[in-house]
């Protein structure tokens, strides 16, 4: 039996509180859906000043989210 693997992106607030989810096949880099991520939840949510993520994420630049920010204020 051929079982499919899966990655959970999860967003949270401060206090735990589940912002976002996105579930990719596991063969989808953390960028790829890291752009994504950052995108949704800039644009939805105005309320977050600090982003944290772990090195799987690394390849998403600085410059794209201040460029997002700055789109959206």
């Amino acid at each position: 039996m051929k079982t499919t693997q899966r990655k959970r992106h999860i967003v949270t607030d401060n206090n735990g509180n589940i912002v976002l989810v996105k579930i990719t096949k596991a063969n989808v880099h953390d960028t790829k859906i890291g752009y994504k991520l950052i995108d949704s939840v800039m644009n939805n949510h105005d309320f977050i000043k600090t982003i944290y993520a772990d090195k799987g994420y690394r390849g998403i630049s600085f410059n794209y989210i201040e460029n997002i920010v700055n789109r959206i204020t």
